[in-house]
């Protein structure tokens, strides 16, 4: 589900960079690598990295109940030569983070990545370093789909056996004794 996820990400990134006056036209947007350490800007505007994040699941919902919700969290690593776009710009091309920043979260807020998610939202954006010629700030966010245990055996097994009872008056629902190995 991760990289699928993702992966999604990316492609709603991209689809947006192809858009006539979008700030992700000049930056590369691409999966973190896999050795982060070695992250190189490939471009000379910008770079925005995707890369997970975390999770945080729910309790088990309802009684016995094998599912949960996961929250997953995804960073967005933006690195941009500018700051702010316009006469600003240290770079010929007028893109800077704040312009990139506000589009990213604009595709994504909302943004459902798969069928079974809620839609997604930011959880925070904070600046993680500025020097050496580069601004650099992670976006955060979330998105909820559930969790369902895959299990060869049903978490209550006893449920195959249960059974609702006609009583006058009402129903009954009873669950026989278990069978003692004696």
């Amino acid at each position: 589900m991760i990289e699928k996820i993702e992966t999604k990400i990316l492609e709603a990134l991209k689809a947006d960079a192809e858009k006539e006056g979008s700030p992700l036209k000049t930056v590369t947007i691409e999966r973190c690598p896999e050795d982060a350490s070695s992250r190189l800007m490939s471009s000379i505007v910008g770079s925005v990295w995707i890369h997970f994040a975390g999770l945080k699941p729910s309790d088990p919902n309802g009684i016995g109940s094998a599912t949960q919700d996961d929250e997953l969290y995804f960073d967005l690593d933006i690195v941009m030569r500018n700051l702010r776009s316009g006469r600003d710009a240290m770079v010929a091309d007028e893109t800077g983070a704040y312009d990139v920043m506000s589009r990213v979260r604009n595709v994504l807020t909302g943004f459902k990545p798969v069928l079974t998610a809620k839609p997604m939202y930011m959880t925070n954006c904070e600046l993680t370093d500025a020097g050496q010629g580069f601004w650099s700030y992670t976006e955060r966010f979330a998105v909820k789909v559930p969790y369902f245990a895959e299990k060869e055996e049903p978490v209550f097994s006893v449920a195959k056996k249960a059974t609702w009872q006609n009583v006058p008056n009402h129903r009954q629902f009873t669950i026989p004794k278990e069978e003692s190995d004696e």
